[in-house]
């Protein structure tokens, strides 16, 4: 028997992880130099609440048999992106969608998940 997919989509932020000053050497005509410059380096990064959900979202896929993919949608590139966010209708992240083109949006407990997984399961039966 084949595992049927869930894919949970989440929107990371992008968050500041530091910065680093370094040395730029420039030239122009016959005069030369050296400018100091600051370079901010981010990371993306999923707020508290999407990382439980995460986590919830991960265990309870393995509790009912089904294969889990996660997306990030502020990571993908902009056609996916439309893909995703147009055809599917999704608002609201996080947001779980089955490979039956149901989807519950939101999501904020893990009774929800729960309540989503087993409706799916029965329909997979």
């Amino acid at each position: 028997m084949v595992n049927r997919r869930i894919t949970l989509y989440v929107q990371s932020i992008k968050a500041v992880a530091g910065t680093q000053q370094f040395e730029r050497i420039w030239a122009w005509s016959a005069m030369a130099g050296t400018r100091k410059t600051t370079q901010t380096k981010y990371e993306y990064v999923l707020p508290d609440e999407q990382e439980t959900i995460v986590k919830t979202v991960k265990n309870l896929c393995d509790q009912y048999g089904f294969e889990l993919e996660i997306v990030d949608v502020t990571r993908e590139k902009i056609l996916d992106k439309v893909m995703h966010d147009n055809i599917k209708g999704i608002d609201v992240y996080p947001a779980l969608l089955s490979d039956s083109d149901r989807w519950i949006e939101g999501i904020s407990s893990k009774e929800q998940v729960e309540s989503f997984l087993s409706k799916e399961k029965r329909t997979w039966l």
